[in-house]
């Protein structure tokens, strides 16, 4: 089921009509009983995926037995989290996290980013530009189920006001104190140096 829970009846074990009265359900590692239930037995799966284990079915009033074999599997895909965060143009959208997925039996699923488009279209627009970056991720648990895609939508927001600092005027004998001045190395890893 969705949390990892094995809900085990004796109708998913024997064959046929279940005789009237209890059953007495067992489930086993070898001769080692690991979980037990009358009718029903439940136990999380998650320390037995993969295993097949032994189920011991014993009609209470008669004392008979039978047994079966199970094998524990999950199923059920993660799920991921769609999601949108703003940052100011300053920012690297590299830096933003990836979104977060829960699993029924994974406790970290792996996301993964499947897909980027960048969108640059509104990024002069008049009443404060931005670049929305759309990216969409899937997440996969140990099982390799996958989950639906999801979409983590960035909007880089550029400021309305850009204050720029005023020009230093140098003089020809400043340039032989600081050669460097010439090749300048930008700040941010979307601008260009010139």
């Amino acid at each position: 089921d969705g949390t990892c829970t094995v809900d085990l009846t004796a109708d998913m074990i024997l064959e046929g009509a279940i005789p009237p009265g209890n059953i007495l359900l067992e489930v086993m590692n070898g001769i080692n009983v690991l979980y037990s239930g009358i009718n029903t037995v439940s136990f999380s799966g998650s320390p037995h995926l993969g295993q097949t284990l032994t189920v011991r079915a014993t009609h209470v009033p008669s004392g008979n037995k039978c047994w079966g074999s199970i094998l524990i599997e999950d199923k059920a895909a993660p799920v991921c989290y769609s999601g949108t965060v703003t940052i100011p143009c300053t920012s690297d959208y590299n830096n933003v996290a990836f979104p977060d997925a829960d699993d029924n039996c994974d406790l970290s699923p792996v996301v993964e980013l499947v897909n980027q488009n960048v969108n640059t279209s509104t990024q002069c627009s008049p009443n404060g530009g931005y670049v929305t970056v759309t990216r969409t991720f899937i997440a996969v648990d140990e099982s390799d189920n996958q989950s639906a895609p999801c979409t983590q939508t960035i909007i880089i927001n550029r400021p309305a006001f850009v204050d720029f600092p005023n020009d230093i005027k140098w003089e020809c004998t400043q340039y032989a104190s600081y050669p460097g001045i010439t090749a300048a190395t930008a700040l941010h890893p979307t601008v260009k140096a010139l």
